[in-house]
């Protein structure tokens, strides 16, 4: 996870012989401004959706995560809601130190607007990630 404001990355603990000392992924998400979301085998990681509908920002590493993947998942620009940087860099921290915190804020009035996507939702007219679920099977079977 990674906090500017806490001081750059921090990792969570385990703590096998009391779990009530252990930093919950939630937790880690809530209070992280950024989280490092490295592409998975068959596209987002679940860290992805928990990230981001816990406002923190999702820092990519792989442009094709962005413009192929995101759209099956959430809408608009991705790049309105997400960090992309170059993992070729020596310093990653200080791409990540270098955002201002103008653009910290874009970025999470932005993941506010999508984060409905990637919730379950009680109420049954919202677009959440059962309906985004269920207009990727409808447009599955089309084709």
């Amino acid at each position: 996870m990674v906090d500017p404001a806490r001081g750059d990355c921090y990792l969570a603990e385990t703590n096998r012989s009391n779990p009530t000392k252990t930093i919950t992924f939630d937790s880690m998400y809530a209070n992280s401004t950024f989280f490092f979301s490295p592409g998975g085998d068959t596209g987002p990681r679940k860290g992805l959706f928990d990230g981001i509908a816990l406002n923190s920002i999702p820092i990519l590493f792989e442009e094709t995560s962005l413009d192929v993947t995101y759209p099956a998942y959430f809408p608009g620009n991705p790049r309105d809601y997400s960090i992309f940087l170059n993992s070729d860099s020596e310093d990653l921290m200080g791409q990540i130190r270098a955002i201002p915190m103008s653009r910290i804020k874009e970025l999470r009035e932005n993941i506010a607007r999508v984060r409905d996507s990637v919730a379950y939702l009680p109420d049954a007219d919202a677009q959440d990630a059962t309906w985004v679920m269920m207009k990727e099977l409808e447009r599955y079977k089309r084709n």
